[in-house]
């Protein structure tokens, strides 16, 4: 790799690392107090610029974690890690407010590698959900009366997974996930009612909620290759997770204060339990995608993914969710695999996806457009640095209420290196 490039992918590095430590803790948004949060994109480097498709999608370099069957494509002797970083630009407006942020964090890491010919694991760690909001409202009774409503949100649910893919014959192969699923939730509210009468006082009553959950989950995938010629191959791939409970654990803490212009302070404890055991539904899910490689240069690829969240409960209680519906289109380009010109070595990707939420504002879905750009910028000893941007718009529609938009960074390492190799000696 040129001198040139090298310093390319340094200045994307330093750029990067500041607004992910800068972003940790940050606030995501409000929709994210609805259910478990934001549900976050599934995919790795790849997956994102190309849309998030992912079902069909195979290379013996980077992995798909979505679908537990691609793995076999990883050669013998080969060991694959890869991590992500993610930077977020964020706007949300209404009616009469505007409201900017960026955050930043590590979005995933991963390592794919061999058991047998036949058999290919991968182990990682990623998010599920997030959940990150601060929102203020405020009430005018009269005026020498108000009250000030403030909510504030923080976790998610992550996913410690292991993959098995299983090569049935050269062309097909099965997968089994096993994963341990787990989180937190602290949804807080504050309630200040102010008096501007007489003496002045303030009475404020704060509710912390605190919900901790795990479980094992289970999932199954399957793939399909086929090489038509020397310039023509198609993949075909499907995915389906059973629906899984969390167990988990509700704590709700209420504290009641009064202040007053005389200096008279009152504090009370008025709660301080597990008000209730039980668990979080998650919903059964699936994938299908398809894709086709014309003249090692170019690769398309359909996706459509599906978790029915309509009968989910959290912790007894039924939900006002929908299912959540996801359709992408992605395409990757390289000018000539093989040419010893690193820019014709480039991989160029674009992807276009629309998600059908399964958070519903006053009956009606939240909606999300995203539309991304990538490139993958292959270095010496099987490394490959993903780079992509992606831009989202999110609102309601028919609900003149507020609207997201929201621009990504992505950066994802690929490495790949081979092991068990016999040394020769001369």
């Amino acid at each position: 790799m040129s001198r040139k490039y090298k310093t390319i992918v340094i200045a994307l590095v330093i750029m990067i690392l500041p607004m992910i430590s800068l972003g940790q803790g940050s606030i995501n948004s409000p929709y994210s107090m609805l259910g478990i949060g934001d549900l976050t994109s599934k995919g790795f480097g790849r997956n994102i610029a190309m849309g998030n498709v992912m079902s069909s999608l195979i290379s013996p370099v980077q992995l798909n974690t979505e679908n537990p069957a691609s793995y076999s494509q990883i050669s013998l002797n080969s060991f694959i890690f890869e991590f992500g970083l993610n930077s977020k630009f964020y706007q949300l407006r209404n009616n009469t407010d505007k409201f900017s942020n960026v955050t930043g964090s590590i979005s995933y890491i991963a390592a794919g590698f061999p058991i047998t010919k036949w058999l290919k694991t991968g182990v990682g760690l990623k998010p599920m959900s997030s959940v990150g909001y601060q929102i203020k409202e405020v009430e005018k009774i009269n005026s020498e009366l108000s009250i000030n409503n403030n909510y504030d949100g923080e976790g998610g649910i992550n996913t410690l997974f292991m993959d098995n893919s299983f090569s049935i014959t050269k062309d097909i192969s099965l997968g089994v996930k096993l994963s341990y699923i787990f989180g937190t939730l602290d949804k807080d509210k504050r309630r200040v009612t102010e008096n501007v009468a007489g003496a002045k006082s303030a009475s404020t009553t704060l509710e912390y909620n605190h919900s901790v959950f795990d479980a094992v989950g289970l999932g199954f995938g399957a793939h399909w290759h086929k090489t038509i010629n020397p310039n023509l191959s198609f993949n075909l791939g499907a995915t389906y997770n059973l629906k899984t409970e969390l167990e988990g654990e509700h704590n709700r803490t209420v504290v009641s204060e009064i202040s007053k212009s005389n200096g008279v302070y009152v504090t009370d404890t008025l709660m301080n339990e597990n008000v209730s055991r039980g668990v979080l539904e998650l919903p059964v899910s699936y994938s299908v995608g398809a894709s086709a490689i014309l003249n090692k240069q170019w690769e398309i690829a359909v996706d459509y993914k599906v978790e029915d969240w309509t009968d989910s409960k959290i912790f007894g209680k039924q939900q006002d969710f929908n299912k959540n519906e996801q359709y992408s289109l992605g395409l990757e380009f390289v000018p000539d695999i093989n040419s010893t010109k690193y820019y014709e070595v480039i991989k160029y990707r674009a992807g276009f996806s629309v998600n059908n939420s399964y958070l519903q504002v006053q009956d009606k879905r939240l909606k999300e457009v995203v539309a991304s750009l990538g490139f993958a910028f292959p270095l010496k000893r099987f490394t490959v640095i993903n780079l992509s941007g992606s831009y989202s718009r999110r609102y309601v529609p028919g609900l003149d209420i507020l609207k997201e938009d929201i621009f990504q960074i992505h950066l994802n390492f690929s490495f790949r290196s081979t092991w068990f190799v016999k040394s020769k000696f001369y």
